[in-house]
């Protein structure tokens, strides 16, 4: 959310229609991201991590090595380095502005709005990945997921790169 709220103060500051008009900055991003996703691919995709359920099994603890910061930072990283977010709402968000209201109230509403919507499709997505787990055997079933994810971020960079926008 914390991405999310840079960004909007950001369209609020018009950077994204200064971005349209920058392409060598929109291309500098672009390439950014898309490394940056590939590069959590490659990383999900080399992990050597067990399933959390085999530690339960040999009565271990299994401590992430990941501080809260760190994951953070992560998430931060993948959120901010998609430029094309930043064009998205920068097209998307003005068009909902009145002259009646201040400008800061409006963008808090439609910050509130989207992280809503996030929050909700988080959830959905928790709730399906939940019942998924009950139909199938959940042994080794984190790191399929890790791999898939890592199949999965590399193509999405990929494709950042390869798109002529």
């Amino acid at each position: 959310m914390t991405c999310q709220f840079l960004i909007v103060c950001l369209v609020a500051l018009g950077v994204g229609a200064l971005l349209q008009t920058l392409p060598v900055w929109f291309l500098v991003m672009k390439i950014m991201g898309g490394t940056y996703l590939i590069y959590l691919g490659i990383k999900a995709l080399r992990s050597k991590k067990k399933s959390t359920f085999d530690a339960i099994d040999n009565i271990a603890v299994n401590k992430s090595t990941k501080t809260g910061l760190a994951l953070f930072g992560e998430a931060f990283l993948v959120s901010a380095s998609n430029p094309k977010t930043l064009i998205f709402l920068s097209a998307f968000l003005p068009q909902f502005l009145t002259l009646e209201s201040p400008a800061y109230q409006q963008f808090s509403v439609m910050f509130i709005t989207i992280c809503a919507i996030v929050t909700s499709v988080h959830i959905g997505y928790a709730f399906g990945i939940a019942r998924l787990g009950k139909r199938f055997s959940l042994k080794n079933m984190e790191a399929k997921i890790t791999k898939i994810t890592g199949g999965l971020f590399i193509t999405m960079g990929g494709g950042i790169l390869l798109s002529n926008r």
